[in-house]
């Protein structure tokens, strides 16, 4: 009748098809049930798109069929059980509910297409419907109990509290307590059984587990790096070198380009006579990426003896991200060493992994550069103490002292010394000429105030939470995170689409805000390494969604983090913003943006501030599920290591949900990951609950909050957390509501009440 060509097809199949159809029926020519038939053995299909598909299925809804006619087409219902198509699934289980009350229903048959249903990866609904079913199932056809319960089991794994709910009902009433299997069966899920099931279930099981209740803590650690194991070496021999360089130029990885340049700096071995060639054909390859294009150029000046400039051409500072700028000059200066025959690391080359320096090794290097008498760098030297670790700073302290030039001694002697005064240190700075790269293409950086901006530099890496009015008469006082630390501005706000003629309505929509200061600053980079902007003029409040090319991250974001590790949260920031410009799949890059951001939480060995509970709590709501899984995983590891402020993350995530930033089901989907992976991670689970309802709209509750009510009754009674007063008033409201109130009551009967 309908061949596959019919069916897929280009055409105006809902403008011609339909009427065409009807026409048929009308005149005899084909029957109902052999429509149906075929209409149903083509949505078993998977291989055309929703649009056809609605369309079959409007044909499908047209027909008319008894209940005597439709049970002749129990397998082709059957097959589209096991289709991937939400739409076909949902409305072929709303026409078996009827259909499974005939006594011809091939019960045995639904209950194996039940049984792949509630076990693959399909919509709730589809799932929640054939629970239905099966609810209702051994009523009218008693042969089929055990089963029915053996198959609805695997659906207590579904992270979702309605349907959980369902499970354990249908097993309650349809079992008996001397059935061992069942009771083996049920010990498989102890683990992730709500809460209620024991009250439900409690004939089944023979006690109810002993509930560790274990509270949360935040409490970050301060983790210790400078270990052997962690240290950063050169390689000694040419086949390292060559495979380090070969991995540099496909992949960018921060540590090994810093270890990279380090080997080629203090290259003691020799190299074959054919190296040229060996490195050439890793050339391609560097160019096919924005950021390590410029190794690309580094190693060709080098196997070329820098006597070609490849390098020195290829950033213009008006058109690329200041830190590119930051990255080249720190080449270049290592190409100038090079080229001088100075076999120095550079100052800010990582001594421990990912990207820290040894006080120690810093005030050796130091030491080395005054021996050969090569004049510092300003640039290497700021990088260099902003990725200082001050954890064992005595030995080098007593080094620094005998440093012969002053303001190297002052500067140490101020980052390393905890009770060392700012001011005093200002004061005892004495003018020092700085080398600065030279080209057609950046101008000097050199300035009276270099000294000082050092001495910022290392004002924010000894306490990047402090104040610093020492700082205010200087030109650069005014650039963000300099006198005062690095404030996180955010706001959610609501817009009214455009109306016209493809909207009935203005639809409204609400956006994340994130603002800074406005500021302005010269062609100096130096102070951009601790206030962490974008490049441009001027920089004023905007949505997260504006694009713009000015706002992108070029470098890649674990280079960025690379610079301070000791400051990370005004990058979080930045990261944030910049991750919200356009689609996540878009050339910007936004959604590896997110990620790589995301990732970075976890290597973060610093305090995580609001930043960075702001794009943990972004993450988790974000639109694509791979981020929210990815934030999901980081948030449950940040909470073993008792390093996410839940009251923080509590208070940002209920802001955004009570602004309609993300629907309240997407928000209890994702949390539902965590549930049950320890009872610490329950009781945070509990707390973010906790702080959602009790910042609710007591008059107007979210869509979905029925949600998050039935995932709040189970944390509570597992954690067996209070309920705060607060909330308890929200309650009187929401009894009220049709939609509520069967909630609310199994929450007024809890005993634990403040």
């Amino acid at each position: 009748m309908f061949t596959h060509v019919d069916l897929t097809s280009s055409y105006g199949y809902e403008t011609y098809g339909t009427p065409f159809v009807a026409e048929l029926l009308s005149r005899k020519i084909i029957l109902p049930e052999d429509v149906l038939k075929e209409v149903l053995a083509n949505l078993a299909r998977n291989d055309f798109h929703r649009t056809k598909f609605l369309w079959l299925r409007s044909i499908a809804e047209k027909i008319k069929l008894s209940s005597e006619e439709t049970i002749q087409v129990q397998s082709e219902l059957f097959a589209v059980l096991a289709t991937q198509h939400g739409v076909g699934i949902n409305w072929v289980l709303q026409e078996l509910k009827p259909l499974s009350r005939h006594p011809a229903f091939r019960w045995a048959d639904f209950l194996l297409a039940s049984e792949l249903l509630l076990i693959g990866k399909h919509a709730k609904l589809g799932v929640s419907r054939a629970l239905l079913i099966l609810e209702e199932l051994p009523l009218y056809h008693p042969a089929a109990t055990a089963e029915t319960v053996r198959v609805t089991l695997p659906a207590l794994l579904v992270k979702d509290a309605s349907i959980q709910e369902k499970v354990i009902r249908i097993v309650a009433r349809w079992s008996q307590p001397q059935e061992e299997w069942l009771r083996e069966e049920l010990l498989l899920y102890t683990d992730i059984l709500p809460a209620n099931a024991y009250e439900l279930l409690g004939s089944f099981l023979s006690s109810t587990p002993p509930a560790p209740i274990e509270r949360y803590v935040y409490q970050p650690k301060f983790i210790r790096v400078l270990t052997e194991d962690r240290r950063i070496t050169a390689v000694t021999n040419w086949e390292d070198l060559l495979f380090l360089i070969g991995k540099v130029t496909t992949h960018f990885d921060v540590s090994e380009v810093e270890r990279l340049l380090d080997s080629l700096l203090q290259q003691g071995f020799d190299l074959p006579t054919d190296f040229q060639d060996q490195v050439s054909s890793f050339h391609f390859e560097a160019m096919s990426s924005k950021t390590i294009w410029l190794i690309r150029g580094f190693l060709q000046d080098w196997s070329n003896g820098f006597e070609t400039t490849a390098l020195n051409h290829l950033v213009s500072p008006a058109s690329n991200d200041e830190f590119i700028t930051v990255f080249w000059v720190r080449m270049m200066y290592a190409k100038a060493l090079a080229k001088a025959n100075q076999r120095l690391s550079l100052l800010s080359t990582p001594t421990h992994r990912p990207f820290w320096i040894d006080p120690e090794i810093l005030v050796e290097r130091l030491f080395a550069f005054e021996k050969a008498e090569v004049v510092i760098n300003e640039i290497d030297l700021a990088v260099a103490i902003a990725r200082l670790r001050l954890e064992q700073t005595e030995a080098a302290l007593g080094k620094a002292q005998q440093l012969r030039t002053p303001n190297f001694k002052t500067l140490l002697t101020y980052v390393l010394n905890a009770d060392q005064n700012l001011q005093e240190s200002l004061d005892a700075l004495e003018p020092y000429p700085f080398h600065s790269i030279e080209t057609s293409n950046v101008e000097s950086f050199a300035s009276e105030e270099i000294w000082p901006m050092l001495l910022a530099v290392a004002a924010r890496t000894k306490n990047y939470l402090g104040i610093y009015p020492e700082f205010e008469r200087y030109a650069f006082g005014t650039y963000p995170n300099v006198c005062r630390p690095f404030e996180t501005k955010w706001d959610t706000r609501t817009f009214r689409v455009k109306k016209d003629r493809y909207y009935k309505d203005s639809p409204e929509i609400d956006l994340l805000l994130l603002s800074t200061d406005a500021f302005y600053y010269d062609s100096n980079p130096l102070p951009l390494l601790y206030s962490q902007h974008f490049h441009g003029s001027y920089l004023s409040k905007y949505t997260v969604w504006e694009e713009s090319k000015d706002f992108e991250i070029e470098p890649g974001i674990h280079y960025l983090f690379s610079l301070l590790p000791n400051q990370p949260e005004p990058l979080f920031f930045r990261a944030l913003r910049s991750s919200g410009q356009g689609s996540e799949s878009g050339p910007s890059g936004t959604q590896s943006t997110l990620q790589g951001s995301l990732t970075q939480l976890l290597e973060t060995e610093t305090p995580l501030l609001e930043s960075a509970h702001l794009l943990l709590a972004a993450g988790i709501l974000k639109e694509t599920a791979n981020s929210r899984q990815l934030a999901m995983d980081i948030l449950a590891q940040l909470i073993s290591e008792q390093r996410v402020d839940a009251d923080l993350l509590t208070q940002i995530i209920g802001v955004l949900l009570n602004h309609a930033y993300s629907p309240v089901q997407r928000f209890v989907d994702t949390l539902a990951a965590m549930i049950n992976l320890s009872p610490t991670h329950n009781d945070v689970a509990c707390q973010l609950l906790e702080g959602i309802l009790k910042r609710m709209n007591a008059e107007k509750p979210l869509k979905n909050t029925k949600k998050i009510l039935l995932q709040y009754i189970d944390l509570q009674q597992k954690t067996a957390r209070p309920m705060p007063a607060v909330l308890e008033e929200r309650l009187q409201y929401w009894e009220k509501s049709s939609a509520l109130k069967k909630e609310v009551a199994q929450l007024k009967r809890s005993p634990l009440t403040v």
